[in-house]
């Protein structure tokens, strides 16, 4: 088989984590690389070896040399460039979130459906080796309790705070255990009712404070906290009980602890385990085998549809209703 030819869109640190990963694998290679400063694009090109370097997004999308696409850009952008990249037939990973209204989740899955590419999100929480031991313990939760505070605030300066760009950390850094939720679940949220604000921000366009409650399709329940400026000691988690069983995976997954050995192994497996190495193989294997990837756009669009209804439950006052 040919070199699968990979565009990787956004030269920035995460772009160069999963670049390093495609050039560890053989059958596949970094073709072209694509970011608005052009030196850092030609600094990646030559770093990864690819063949040409440009600051036009448009170029790469109708390069017939290249396969597939790795966009790691500002949020905003990701919709867009997803829609492209399905019109031009080009498989997609895409860093989350996926998108940052609903309507572009809409958007993008048609896309998708449309064009028969593979796309899949970078959700690595789903790979992360904590996550694999508490979902073979307890394949199916009664109750499910995530927490994803961040230790940091971010200044209302940043591009990643600014409502249009970025959507601020709730959306931006929640959304990897709001899919966690559903993954462990396996059964769709139906209703959310949420309250919180805008706590640590002088502008209120960005909710960053979400405690919510969460009823699935299947009778199944679950609270979701979210938000910046904790202290960072307890940061991110996820607790699911059933049938007297519980355990918690910890950080982005990478941790699992049971309270009882008989349930599961606790084991720290520390930033070996946190799923990201994982990523770019599973998307290259589902684009060799014609497999689905782990994680879809419906997946993308649920963690998305969910916070957003959080932020229009919050500011409402009413429960909301979602349709993935």
């Amino acid at each position: 088989m040919a070199d699968l030819n990979i565009a990787c869109i956004g030269c920035g640190s995460l772009g160069g984590l999963h670049s390093d990963v495609v050039s560890e694998i053989e059958g596949a290679r970094i073709f072209a690389c694509v970011d608005i400063d052009e030196q850092k694009a030609k600094q990646f090109c030559e770093r990864f070896s690819g063949e040409y370097h440009t600051t036009d997004v448009d170029k790469v999308m109708m390069d017939a040399n290249i396969d597939a696409v790795i966009i790691t850009t500002w949020h905003d952008t990701h919709a867009p460039f997803s829609i492209k990249a399905a019109q031009a037939k080009k498989h997609v990973f895409i860093e989350k979130p996926m998108a940052m209204t609903i309507e572009e989740c809409y958007a993008i899955q048609e896309a998708v459906a449309a064009s028969g590419i593979k796309y899949m999100v970078a959700f690595r929480s789903r790979f992360a080796w904590g996550t694999r031991d508490l979902k073979k313990a307890i394949p199916n939760p009664k109750v499910t309790i995530t927490h994803c505070r961040a230790s940091n605030i971010w200044g209302d300066s940043s591009w990643a705070q600014d409502p249009i760009k970025g959507g601020g950390q709730v959306l931006s850094q929640a959304c990897h255990l709001a899919d966690l939720m559903y993954y462990l679940n396996e059964s769709e949220p139906i209703s959310v009712y949420a309250v919180g604000g805008t706590f640590n921000h002088q502008s209120t366009e960005v909710i960053d404070t979400v405690n919510a409650s969460i009823k699935f399709e299947n009778g199944a329940v679950g609270s979701f906290i979210a938000g910046d400026g904790g202290s960072g000691g307890l940061g991110f988690f996820v607790e699911v009980a059933a049938d007297g069983k519980s355990g918690m995976v910890k950080g982005h997954g990478e941790d699992v602890v049971f309270e009882d050995p008989s349930v599961g192994e606790s084991k720290i497996y520390g930033p070996a385990g946190s799923g990201m190495r994982e990523e770019i193989p599973a998307f290259i294997k589902c684009i060799v085998e014609d497999t689905e990837p782990i994680a879809t756009e419906k997946d993308g669009a649920r963690a998305t549809i969910l916070i957003r209804k959080c932020f229009e439950s919050v500011r409402t006052g009413e429960i909301q209703f979602l349709n993935i």
